[in-house]
């Protein structure tokens, strides 16, 4: 059994003024993980790292803020926030409105999580200020899979509780497929191959 860090939930353009950004972790391993000294960035190394606290416990939520005054204004009941948030009064980073990088780094530097979304092409586009967040269907999934996320259902998402998009048996995701030759003639043995990723064990 082995704890996993993974980035559940993104909230990068509030509805309204001011902007309201947010980042949901999720612990869906079966051990505790201790977060002291990991950080959080985004697609810019040069900006401050957001650095992490506390223990997370298995099924746990952790709300990784921009600004903590912003924050409590809209969501006065979330308990579950990080003690550093990552632009607080301006002075960190945000996260940009028309795509961006979360990344989550462990105490050692060892990359855990990583999610970049955009807000056009197959991204849904009404997390970019019309009122959803980000939700990662099940945090089982390849979260760096555009077929992964879906917009929450409820305006503001859901932070620091389970997705409102939550899926608990979604069928696998095939993606990547290939076959080799590209071009096969009559007679060619052909080789088919691609990646199934799901939520729960596959069976071969």
């Amino acid at each position: 059994a082995q704890a996993e860090i993974v980035i559940n939930e993104i909230m990068y353009n509030s509805p309204g003024t001011p902007d309201v950004e947010w980042v949901e972790l999720y612990n869906s391993g079966e051990t505790m993980v201790e977060l002291d000294d990991w950080y959080m960035i985004d697609d810019n190394p040069l900006h401050p790292h957001c650095i992490l606290m506390g223990d997370l416990f298995p099924g746990e939520y952790l709300v990784v803020v921009s600004d903590h005054s912003l924050f409590n204004a809209l969501y006065p009941d979330v308990t579950s926030t990080n003690v550093n948030a990552f632009d607080p009064a301006g002075t960190g980073f945000s996260l940009g409105n028309g795509g961006d990088s979360v990344i989550i780094y462990n105490d050692d530097g060892v990359l855990v999580d990583t999610v970049t979304y955009a807000d056009g092409g197959d991204w849904p586009q009404s997390p970019d200020g019309n009122g959803p967040s980000l939700e990662l269907v099940n945090p089982g999934l390849d979260n760096t899979l555009i077929t992964s996320w879906d917009p929450s259902l409820i305006n503001g998402g859901t932070p620091g509780q389970i997705n409102s998009t939550f899926q608990g048996n979604q069928a696998p995701i095939i993606h990547d497929t290939d076959r080799d030759p590209k071009l096969p003639q009559v007679g060619d043995e052909v080789l088919i191959t691609a990646l199934v990723s799901d939520a729960s064990d596959l069976d071969r």
